[in-house]
C-alpha cells in the first residue's frame, strides 16, 4: 500500500506542476503577444525573460522527471503507444520551450537597442516556437485523456 500512496502523491504533484507549466507558458505568451502596447516594452520583455528562465524552465524540468518516475512505477506503460506519443511530445515541447527562451533573449536584445526589424523577426520567431509548443501540449493532453484504460 505505501507504493500506491507514493504513486498517487507523485501523480498529484505531476498534474499540479504540469498545470503550473501551462499557466506560466500562457502568461509568458500573453505578455509577449501584447508587449508592443506596454508603456515600457523592454521592462515587459525582461519580466517575460525572468518568468521563462526562473519559473518555466525549472517547471519544465521537474514535470517530465516526475512523469518518468510515475511511468517507472508502472513498467507496463512503456509497452503502450500513448506513453511513447506523450514522451515524444514532451521532448518536442522541451526543445521548443528552450528555443523560445533563445528567441526571447534575442527579442529583448533587439528591443533594448531599438532595432525594429530584429524585434519583428524575433517576436514572430518566439511566437512560432511557442505555437509548436502548444501543439505538443495538446498532443500530451490527448494522449493522456484518450489512452486505453486497462
Amino acid at each position: 500500500m505505501p507504493t500506491l500512496l507514493i504513486y498517487n502523491l507523485s501523480h498529484v504533484v505531476h498534474l499540479l506542476v504540469g498545470a503550473a507549466w501551462v499557466g506560466v507558458a500562457l502568461s509568458c505568451d500573453y505578455l509577449t503577444w501584447t508587449f508592443e502596447r506596454a508603456d515600457d516594452r523592454v521592462e515587459r520583455l525582461k519580466s517575460v525573460r525572468r518568468l521563462l528562465v526562473r519559473v518555466e524552465m525549472p517547471i519544465a524540468t521537474i514535470t517530465p522527471i516526475v512523469g518518468i518516475v510515475l511511468a517507472a512505477m508502472r513498467p507496463h506503460y512503456f509497452r503502450e503507444g500513448w506513453l511513447h506519443t506523450k514522451l515524444t511530445a514532451v521532448v518536442v515541447l522541451l526543445l521548443f520551450t528552450a528555443f523560445a527562451a533563445v528567441r526571447n533573449r534575442r527579442l529583448l536584445e533587439a528591443a533594448t537597442v531599438g532595432d525594429t526589424v530584429r524585434v519583428g523577426k524575433s517576436w514572430h520567431g518566439y511566437l512560432a516556437m511557442r505555437m509548436v509548443g502548444w501543439v505538443a501540449f495538446a498532443i500530451i493532453f490527448v494522449a493522456v485523456v484518450f489512452r486505453p484504460v486497462g
